[in-house]
């Protein structure tokens, strides 16, 4: 009997273990019967539909739980934008509006994008091309279609509301993948900085697969949540989609209160006295007086 082979023995896991990564990546599915005419007939009417069959989602396929809403995609072209109402529907039957009577008299939708946390399509311009937020609002919210089966018909719905102009739905997609994991550092405690009531401290979270921006809620800033922190604890959030990461600083008051006394004094007491009363008072600075250590 021949003896095994190792290489190839370690060829096949690798393999076998790009396909199971790749099956955990983004998945991309495109609405069918495209083009066709915006509205299917003369300048007015509803509706374009295109339909995009998603099947074989990870786990159960539950936008939440297994699966996110990464991105909607479209390319169309029409004549005056401010004609179209476009909504994303669920295989539930949830409508969600990605953009209704925007853009005025300007024309077409050009690799236009919708995803979470971007600013909102009503803050572009005609041809909308670049990553926009639906109009509703995020799609991963528990309004939207958090917690619905990703797996079945998504249709992408064009109504066109005012005649006189027209257009093509040239291609739709939509994209799912897997809530993604932020990486949060260690909980900080540390001293407040010399004659300061906080302390300057680093603190950068990272988000390498994650799709949709990382934020946090104590810069409004990115992955980078570094700065200032106040005296006592404060909780960082981080969130990207449906995924969070938080961790703690605690910033305690060390440092002493700085004293001043009373210079050098002279005292000469009354005719026949064997002591007199005087004042001597010592003064405290300190720049966190209600939490430091007491004089």
């Amino acid at each position: 009997m021949k003896k095994l082979n190792n290489k190839f023995f370690s060829c096949l896991f690798t393999l076998t273990m790009l396909l199971f990564s790749g099956s955990m990546m983004a998945q991309t599915f495109s609405g069918g019967g495209n083009p066709q005419p915006i509205p299917p007939t003369g300048t007015v009417g509803c509706c374009t539909t295109s339909d995009a069959v998603v099947a074989g989602l990870p786990g159960g396929g539950i936008v939440g739980t297994d699966v996110t809403v990464d991105q909607v995609s479209i390319n169309l072209t029409h004549t005056f934008d401010a004609d179209l109402d476009i909504s994303l529907i669920s295989p539930a039957g949830t409508s969600w509006d990605l953009s209704s009577d925007n853009g005025g008299a300007g024309d077409n939708y050009t690799n236009t994008n919708f995803v979470d946390g971007f600013p909102s399509i009503t803050t572009g311009a005609p041809p909308y091309t670049g990553t926009f937020q639906a109009e509703q609002g995020p799609m991963n919210a528990p309004a939207a279609f958090s917690g619905e089966n990703a797996n079945g018909v998504w249709q992408l719905s064009i109504n066109d509301d005012v005649g006189g102009d027209s257009g093509t739905l040239l291609d739709f997609s939509i994209t799912f993948g897997a809530p993604c994991s932020i990486n949060v550092p260690a909980a900080v405690v540390v001293s407040n900085d010399p004659g300061v009531c906080g302390a300057n401290v680093s603190l950068i979270a990272t988000a390498p697969a994650c799709l949709d921006p990382l934020v946090n809620d104590f810069n409004a800033g990115g992955a980078d949540a570094s700065g200032v922190y106040p005296v006592g604890t404060t909780t960082v959030n981080w969130t990207s989609g449906l995924s969070s990461g938080s961790t703690t600083v605690t910033v305690t008051d060390d440092e002493a209160p700085t004293l001043s006394c009373p210079g050098d004094m002279t005292i000469h007491l009354d005719p026949g006295a064997c002591d007199q009363v005087i004042s001597y008072e010592v003064t405290a600075t300190d720049n966190c007086p209600l939490i430091g250590p007491a004089l």
